[in-house]
Formats: structure tokens, sequence, C-alpha cells
């Protein structure tokens, strides 16, 4: 029997599996329809209100289950996840766990996928316990899990492209399982994912001899080579690294190994979710304390381990006179001389024991929550030997909030400092929240994640919003966002809004930087527009304009597009954050840095006034000007520069605003409609779709062929050609009532404009918000321009598309009522 053979039974078994389980979703989510908005299902884990891990465990219970609130690192075993002592013998990285633990979870996690209340914090559970085990077996495991389930090798900003090709992924399972390529693309059709095509194969799959199983920390070794090599065979040599993790992935591996290389693990965990997890994992269970911090926290509790002391606990087990004291970690504790009648009690002696308790490992405690239980029922005590209570939330008394500080400074610390390596190594250390995030802070060299405006439905808007706030208007200019990271003349280095780089895109950029810095100007980091401009007219040009300029080996010389850089804000100076301080300050030392040179490097600009009248004349200057309209800035109070934030502190103010849809949306083509008529030849309509962060789907929301020149057209025509697929993804969710001419990869973003929104049995995008069988449309979509700046899980997002409905919607209502006050009135 051939490979194609073997894999016939198991794939048919998947199909019927995947069919039933997606038939038993439809029918949950019809059975439940509206009252899951109502009520909320009751599990026995009891997780659907307040905090994810808001239960007490008591020293008697034993919990192992990695999707129970009450687990605990400490009782799971890890025996079977272990290499074996042969395997150890010639495998690189012996101490690693099975790579089948990650996978088995992600299998966990999918079946919740969708399953309806209380998934994602289920799936919240499960991840944090899975991460909590690494910290506490396998912390080397941690860093290439965490990049695994998030499908980077690395940090955005290094440009690595983790995926291949889906032809390449296709010869290379020819190649491992001994099937043809035209029976692997039949099975295509019928399943729709390579990942489940490739667990069937991997299952009948025989050698003859056992090879070495596969590791969390050589699975992402081998992951990660694939997008360094290049040059001659390149091709060849990759298929060679991808073949030899299939041959060797039992169950489930390979199907997480085939869509990591596709970037779709399909699990419906986003990085709010990976972030949320890790945060609640260092809360719950600490890294391994070196012997030093054990050493300190004995020298700083010396004065107060003299005496017997009342950790701070139950409240009601103290004195009225017992008096808080506070050491130089702002550990709280309560201590009295009087504890004949005192429950919650450490002495000098058992405080000692359990310094020695904590040296050996075995004996390490992993907290399943912060309150650690010893004794009758509800006697619970916070012991300070554990880092995470020495820090500045000290005062708060409960675990939620702990949990939500941590996560809050986890979230904070990455759009900083964009790199969640250098994030968990400093957490592994045993940093707590506060040293966290003095560590892991703005650096040149490092792009910070930029901070966005909210778009309004006018001026008016702005002003009840900032009503009594002093504001500044801008400019919004029309191009490409750019920040400069001055580390000295020598080295500079632009990134894009999607932290991307730009440094050879932008060549001209450099040269600027570089006449027009001031002296003795050290490391700073500006944020700043970059517009293609008319020299000779001193005029701003559209931003089409800009995107024909080459994207690499850019010379300097030759460069036809020219350019004007418009710095606007200011986030590192001179090598100290500045993001904390307000605009008005910001600005003042931007303005110290750069010198300005009409239709070379201009600052933004800006105009402070409070009345509807001078802000409308400002922003029919700003047009007038070729500008897209105004950015509108909180000045002094709540005026910090907040990276990644779409904050209500910056608003926007175009030209082209109205009522219905105050902004225009980012999309994805995923399908086209050849062209008739004056547009033979090239596509005449495309379908265009949002994504889902939540299904990891992209969601039809308009049919869009009008905005496109012929010039356009033509360039679409020919860039698209390139990413034309030859079936539907199975991440697509597409109307049988939408039937394309061709389907495309998703790879571009196209900025779009539309009258305004409405409820559509045509269209998919938040499908099952308002109605069990009609999404959320576009009406009347007009093409603006292509986002080179932005990739398709950059575009808008369903729950976007929700907001602005939602938006409409209440805009609609409230005219509705004005009409009936004045009609009721006369």
């Amino acid at each position: 029997m051939d490979g194609d053979e073997q894999c016939d039974t198991k794939i048919e078994e998947s199909h019927v599996k995947s069919e039933e389980k997606e038939a038993s979703k439809r029918k949950n989510t019809n059975d439940d329809g509206a009252k899951t908005k109502k009520s909320k299902v009751k599990n026995e884990n009891e997780i659907k209100k307040g905090s994810l891990f808001n239960c007490k465990v008591y020293e008697d219970e034993k919990i192992s289950d990695l999707s129970s609130p009450k687990f605990n690192p400490a009782n799971f075993d890890i025996s079977n996840l272990c290499l074996s002592e042969k395997d150890k013998i010639k495998h690189k990285f012996k101490d690693s766990l099975l790579f089948t633990f990650l996978t088995n979870t992600f299998n966990q996690i999918e079946e919740l996928k969708g399953s309806g209340a209380g998934s994602k914090k289920n799936v919240a559970i499960i991840l944090s316990n899975v991460f909590r085990v690494l910290i506490y077996y396998s912390p080397n495991d941690l860093i290439p899990a965490v990049y695994i389930t998030l499908n980077k090798v690395a940090p955005d900003y290094q440009n690595v492209e983790a995926g291949v090709g889906e032809a390449l992924i296709l010869k290379t399972m020819s190649e491992a399982y001994s099937r043809t390529e035209a029976s692997i693309k039949k099975d295509l059709q019928q399943i729709e994912d390579l990942g489940i095509i490739a667990e069937s194969c991997s299952c009948k799959m025989r050698t003859i001899f056992p090879l070495p199983r596969l590791t969390i920390q050589s699975v992402f070794n081998e992951l990660k080579s694939i997008p360094n090599i290049s040059g001659s065979n390149s091709q060849q040599k990759k298929r060679e690294v991808i073949k030899k993790l299939l041959v060797s992935a039992k169950t489930s591996e390979a199907k997480y190994i085939v869509r990591f290389l596709q970037q779709r693990l399909r699990i419906g965990v986003n990085s709010a979710t990976v972030l949320q997890a890790l945060a609640y994992a260092f809360v719950l269970t600490r890294p391994e304390i070196p012997e030093n911090i054990i050493k300190d926290g004995k020298m700083m509790n010396e004065k107060l381990l003299n005496e017997r002391i009342v950790v701070k606990g139950d409240k009601d087990n103290c004195d009225d006179d017992a008096t808080e004291v506070k050491n130089e970690n702002n550990i709280k504790l309560e201590k009295t001389n009087d504890t004949d009648n005192k429950t919650n009690v450490l002495d000098t002696d058992q405080f000692n024991n359990l310094v020695k308790s904590i040296k050996i490992r075995n004996e390490r405690m992993s907290k399943p929550n912060l309150f650690f239980n010893i004794g009758k029922e509800g006697d619970t005590r916070l012991l300070p030997i554990f880092k995470e209570l020495k820090n500045a939330y000290c005062d708060i008394n409960n675990d939620s909030d702990i949990f939500e500080c941590m996560e809050k400074s986890v979230k904070s610390a990455l759009c900083e400092l964009p790199n969640i390596e250098m994030i968990i190594q400093n957490l592994l250390s045993g940093d707590d929240m506060n040293v966290l995030m003095k560590k892991c802070t703005v650096k040149t060299g490092v792009p910070v994640q930029p901070m966005l405006a909210k778009p309004t439905k006018g001026i008016q808007e702005v002003l009840d919003r900032f009503n009594n706030v002093t504001f500044t208007c801008e400019y919004k200019y029309d191009g490409e966002r750019a920040q400069i990271h001055y580390i000295d003349k020598d080295n500079i280095k632009i990134f894009s809004r999607n932290l991307e780089t730009m440094t050879e895109k932008y060549p001209d950029v450099i040269q600027i930087v570089k006449d027009q810095i001031m002296p003795g100007v050290t490391e700073s980091i500006i944020d700043s527009e970059v517009v293609a401009y008319d020299i000779e007219n001193k005029k701003i040009l559209p931003f089409q304009i800009l995107t024909t300029r080459k994207r690499k080996d850019v010379d300097i010389e030759n460069i036809k597009v020219k350019i004007c850089l418009f710095p606007f804000d200011l986030i590192c100076c001179n090598g100290v954050p500045v993001i904390k301080e307000p605009l008005e300050i910001r600005r003042k030392l931007l303005y110290s840095l750069l010198r300005c040179k009409e239709g070379v490097l201009e600052y933004a600009t800006h105009s402070e006034m409070n009345n509807i009248d001078d802000i409308d004349i400002f922003l029919q200057d700003a047009i007038e000007n070729n500008c897209e309209g105004l950015m509108v800035k909180t000045l002094l109070d709540n005026a910090s520069y907040e990276p990644s934030r779409r904050s209500l502190n910056w608003l926007k103010v175009k030209k082209d605003y109205i009522e219905g849809l105050s902004d225009s949306v980012d999309l994805v083509p995923i399908a086209g409609y050849y062209g008739k008529g004056k547009r033979s030849g090239v596509y005449g309509a495309f379908v265009l779709a949002t994504y889902n962060s939540e299904t990891e789907n992209f969601q039809t929301v308009c049919k869009a062929g009008t905005g496109f020149s012929d010039e356009i057209l033509n360039a679409l025509h020919e860039s698209l050609s390139d990413k034309i697929i030859p079936n539907k993804k199975s991440y697509y969710e597409v109307s049988d009532k939408l039937n394309p001419d061709v389907w495309f990869d998703a790879h571009y973003v196209w900025e779009i404009k539309a009258a305004d929104l409405s409820l559509s049995p045509v269209h998919t995008a938040a499908i099952g918000v308002y109605s069990d069988d009609k999404g959320i449309g576009l009406r009347f979509p007009r093409f603006l321009r292509l986002r080179d700046d932005k990739n398709p899980e950059q575009a808008t997002t369903a729950q976007q598309i929700v907001e602005f409905y939602e938006a409409q919607f209440a805009s609609n209502k409230n005219k509705n009522n004005n009409y009936n006050d004045e009609s009721g009135s006369e």
C-alpha cells in the first residue's frame, strides 16, 4: 500500500470529525443565540465572573488538571514529557520538554474555540498553566513556547518572515510522506487544512529506525533557521529542514508544524491572550529564586525576624492595637508583641525554615493562588519571600488586582520594548512588575509601538470631548509614518508604523537627519511623517505618489520622488525616555533637536484654539495644503505618549469624514471578478474582508468596484496575479452568495471609504453578533489607496466594524430623538 492509500482512511475520518465538530458548534450557536448575551453558562470551575484564578486552594488539594484555576504545577507529572535517556544521548536539547506537550495544549484550546460563554477564560487558564509548568520545570522552554504560540520566530521589528509558501509545503509533504502533490491537493479541496492532512499522514508513517522525539526547543530552533537560509539551493535546503521535522513528528505535531509554516495556527489565540496568560503565570508561579535573592531577603527582614510577626492576611486575626509597618521594599506587614491569641503568626524559626525550603527545587512553592492557605479554611497568609509582592502595588489586598497590574505591566513593557524575549528573560530572573517597567523601557534601535488616534465625525465631537481641556490642532499629513532612531550620525534607523525596518527605503531621510541634527544630540527617537513633495512648486503630493518609490536598493542620487520630513513628536531625548511628559514639553524638546529647512524638514504645522469657527478655518487651511485633515491632541493634561493605544487624547478629523462612517477602514482583498467592457483584461471588482482576531478568519465586508483609476487597476492586476490561489482558504468566511472568479492569498491591505454600514445576508463580518445568519456590510465602498505599512492581521478587525456600526446606530438614534423633540415642541 503506497502513501496515498494509507492516508485515505485517516483523512476521511478527520474530515467527518471536522464536519461533526463544526455542525456541533453551529448547533450550539443556534440553540444559545441571544441567550449567550443575557446569561453565562455555569461550569465546575466557576470562572465566568471575576478573576480567572479567583478561588481558594487548601493544603490538601493536589490539582494537576491544566484546565483548572486550582492547578499547581508542583503536582503535575512531566515524566512522560521528557526525553528518554537513550534519546538524550543524541539530542542537542536534552532538558527540553517534548513538543507534544505544546501541541496537545493547542488541541485542547482548539476544541474550546467558539464553544460558547467562558471559552476565552478557559483558554487563558490552560495557556497560563502551561506556561507555569515551563517556569517550574523547564524555564529554557518558555521563550520558544511563547514564540511558537504567537506564530513568530523573532520580534516584528527584525523583519523575519516565519512562514513559507504553500507550494514549498506541498512539495515537502509529498517527499516526506511519499505522496504525489496531486493527491495532496485533491485532499485539500475536501479538508481545506494542510495541517490535518499532515497529521493524518504522519499517523500512518513507519520508519526503519526510531527517530529522536521532537522537543519544544528543537522544533523552534529548526523553524527559526528557515528564514535565514538563502543563496543557491535555498528552497531545497528549506525543504530538508521541514521534511526532517515532519518525518520526526508524532500525532498532532505535524499539524501544527505545517500550520506554523502557513502562519495560521488556527487555535483562536491572539497576542493579547498570550500576554495575559504569561503575566498570570508569573504571578502564580515564580521562577527558582537565586541564592543572592534569598540572602538579600533574609537581610532585609532581619529586623522583623528578631520578633514574632503577623504576616498580613485575614484582618480579623489581628488586634486593634497591631501596628502596620512597611520596609524599604514596600512589603506590608503587621507586627505585634502580643501573639498569644493569634493564629496567623510566623515566628523566626518558621520563617527561616520557609526560606530554606525555597532553596530546594522540589519543595519550592508554586502557589495556585496568591493566598497560600495554611491551617483552617479561610486562614490565609501573604508570604513576603515571594518577590511579586515586593513592588509598588503592595497595598493591593486582593489577587485579582495584582493579576491585572501584572498584565498591564507586561503589555506596557512590550509596547515600549517590543521584544518578548527580553521581557521573559527579566521575568525569569525574578523581576516584579515595578522592576520590569523600569528595565523594559524605550531603547534606541528598538521601535516603539506608535500611538494612534481615534476617528471623529466632526469638529463638534472634538469640542465635546475636549471641553475645558487645553488642546492643540496639527495638520494630518498624507504620508507614511516614520519612527526615526538617532543613535549617532553613523547609526540612524527608520521604522514603519508596524515596526518594520525602512532604513533602506529612505536613504534621503537618513541624509536629512544627518544634515539637520543639532550639535551634541545623542540617542533620540523622533515620531514623524514622510510625504512626497514637489520641490519646484513647494507643495505636498498625494500619498499614491509616495508609494511609487522603490522599497529596496534605493540609490539616493537617482530618487525621482522627493520627500519632505515632518516631525511631530518625541519619544526619547538624548537617551532619556520622555513618553510620560505632556505634549507641550515633548514638542519643545523636539524643536531643540533638529533645524528646519523649507521643503526638506518642517515641523508639523500646529495651532492652539478652542472654538468651532477657528478649528474649521484651520481644517480648511490643512486641506488647501494637501493634507488629510487635522490631528487634535491634549496638550497639558492627560497628554503623555501612549504606545500602541488608539487614545481618545488624540482625535483625527478628516476632510472626507461622513456621518455614517466617521473613518475609512483598512480591508484585505481575498477574491476578484474579471472586468468587462473597458475593464476587460483586469479585475473589475474585489471581495474585501476584515480580520477577526478571535477566530483567526477573514470575514467579507463588501464587494468594491469604484474608486479605481485605470492605472491603479492595471497595477493591482499585476500585483494580485502573483497572489492567486487555486481554492478558497479554509480561514476565509465567505457566503455561497458570493461567487468570485479568482481567489487571492491574504497579503495586501487597502484603505476603503463607504457611506455607511448595514446588516447583510451576503457578508460575514461579525456574523452572529446581531444575527445568526447576517454579518455587517459596507454600503457604497470606494477605494482610496494601498496601505503598504500594514499587514493583513493589522487590517480593521471585525470588532472595530461592530464598534463603527454601533456608533452609527447611536448617531442615527440621536438624530431621530432630536427630530422628535423638535416636532413635539411645535
